[in-house]
C-alpha cells in the first residue's frame, strides 16, 4: 500500500509531458514569475531600491522544460482596460530544449483611478501566450499593479484575472 501511495505522488510531480528514452518529448512552457505583481507605485516619486515609481519594467521568463522545441505564435496583454501594460517581445519565437524566451512588461499608467468606496481600484490584466506546449498551449501570466497618489500609503493590490473566454491574441 505504501509503495502505491510513493508511485501516485511521484505522478503527481513529475512534468505535464509524454516521455520517451530521454525524459520529456516534446515542448513544455514554464513561466518565471507565474504572475507579475508591480504592487503599489507612485507617478513621478524617485525610484527606489524596490521599484516604487511608475512606469515600472518587470521580465517573463518562459523556460522550455523539455527536449522538443517550444514555438510561441502569439502574445499580448488581455483585460487592460486602462491601456496600463506596454508588452515588449518575445525576445524570439522559438526556444530549445533548456533555453529561454522572455517578455518585457511596463506598468505605466498615467494617473491614479478615481476611488471607489474610499480604496483605489488596481489595474489587473493577463500577458497571454499561444505556443506548441504540451503543458500549456495557452499560457496565462497574471498582471498587476495600481497607481498610487503622493499622499497615499502603499500596499498590496490584489487583481482579478481578466475574462479569457474570447479568443486572446488571434488564437
Amino acid at each position: 500500500m505504501r509503495k502505491i501511495l510513493i508511485l501516485l505522488a511521484l505522478s503527481a510531480i513529475l512534468p505535464a509531458c509524454e516521455k520517451d528514452d530521454e525524459g520529456c518529448s516534446g515542448a513544455v512552457a514554464e513561466p518565471f514569475p507565474a504572475a507579475l505583481g508591480f504592487g503599489d507605485l507612485k507617478a513621478g516619486a524617485p525610484e527606489g531600491p524596490l521599484g516604487e515609481a511608475a512606469p515600472a519594467r518587470k521580465a517573463v521568463l518562459v523556460r522550455n522544460g523539455c527536449s522538443g522545441t517550444l514555438t510561441v505564435t502569439a502574445s499580448c496583454v488581455v483585460g487592460d482596460a486602462r491601456g496600463a501594460y506596454v508588452l515588449e517581445g518575445p525576445d524570439r519565437d522559438t526556444a530549445g530544449p533548456g533555453d529561454e524566451i522572455a517578455w518585457r512588461v511596463t506598468y505605466a499608467p498615467t494617473e491614479p483611478e478615481e476611488p471607489i468606496d474610499g480604496q483605489r481600484p488596481p489595474d489587473g490584466a493577463a500577458l497571454v501566450i499561444l505556443s506548441n506546449a504540451k503543458d500549456a498551449p495557452v499560457l496565462v501570466v497574471p498582471l498587476c499593479g495600481r497607481l498610487i497618489a503622493d499622499d497615499e500609503t502603499a500596499g498590496e493590490p490584489t487583481c482579478a484575472l481578466p475574462d479569457l473566454s474570447d479568443s486572446p491574441c488571434g488564437g
